[in-house]
């Protein structure tokens, strides 16, 4: 018998011990790997206070405190989309409406804005896709290989349940298995 639960198969014949081990690959949650839970970014801890303004210094995660200079690279990628997008960086980040928000915390879905950006080697136009404050900040992480950096990281993350299994640790489509027929 094969059953269709979410994006997964259950093939009953094929289920053994080994299939209710968060332990094993064969059971485990593919999301977290049987451990339950994740460490995700934390907009509050990254944006702790949303009376301030972008400009003003909002935003608190690694490599985006340079956004309140003018002249940062950071800073230049979001006066592009303020212009593209048309909200003004002075803003308080309390008071975007749910799209500005989600263009930042999200990014552009692919859509490319124009960056001018000049800096100690010169001036250059850059077509890019922002990634939002989410993707990049999940990117530094991943890509980081110094333990200093990641804890830093971790201080704007937050332990929450796996949201596939919801931290009961096994795949999906075995929690919902009995010997019923």
């Amino acid at each position: 018998t094969t059953r269709l639960v979410g994006s997964e198969m259950c093939i009953r014949d094929r289920i053994e011990p080994r299939s209710f081990s968060f332990n094993n690959p064969f059971g485990a949650c593919p999301e977290c790997h049987g451990i339950g839970y994740r460490m995700e970014f934390d907009e509050d801890l990254i944006i702790p206070d949303k009376t301030l303004s972008i400009a003003q210094g909002a935003i608190a995660a690694p490599g985006w405190q340079s956004v309140v200079n003018p002249d940062s690279y950071s800073r230049a990628i979001l006066d592009a989309m303020a212009e593209f997008y048309g909200f003004d960086l002075d803003t308080p980040y309390g008071e975007y409406p749910e799209d500005v928000h989600d263009l930042i915390w999200y990014g552009t879905g692919g859509q490319r804005v124009e960056v001018h950006y000049t800096g100690r080697h010169g001036h250059g136009v850059y077509n890019i896709a922002f990634e939002g404050l989410l993707g990049n900040l999940q990117k530094r992480y991943r890509e980081t290989s110094s333990e200093t950096t990641k804890q830093e990281y971790e201080s704007f993350m937050q332990i929450t349940p796996c949201h596939v299994c919801g931290g009961k640790r096994l795949k999906n489509c075995l929690l919902y298995t009995s010997d019923a027929a």
